[in-house]
């Protein structure tokens, strides 16, 4: 090993297959693990985006589901609660009409 790496070996023109071989073949190692992270990189960005745009157009799904409920709730309660204060705009304001909703079933 020690004859094939050292520098004499490297100019004299008897063994250099062997020194341009272990060379090759560290040059090929390093160039796979290189893109193998590179690879990894692109694909753990690649997972990060599609899991924030499922859990995006889950969030979307659920505020469009609970306007829905809301606008049945004004329609039916609406003499007996005031639903005015709440829009279906974002989600505290469905907390609001929720905790509203609470208080007009306990009211009766």
């Amino acid at each position: 090993m020690n004859r094939v790496l050292s520098v004499e070996t490297s100019r004299s023109g008897a063994l250099a297959t062997e020194f341009i071989t272990k060379r090759l073949c560290c040059s090929c190692i390093l160039t796979a693990a290189f893109l193998a992270m590179l690879g990894g990189y692109f694909l753990g960005e690649f997972t990060a985006k599609r899991a924030e745009n499922r859990s995006r157009a889950n969030y979307i799904e659920i505020m469009k589901k609970i306007g829905t409920v809301s606008e049945i709730f004004r329609a039916t309660f609406q003499n007996k609660c005031d639903f005015s204060n709440s829009t279906t705009d974002s989600f505290q304001n469905n907390n609001i009409f929720l905790d509203e909703l609470v208080t007009c079933f306990k009211n009766g």
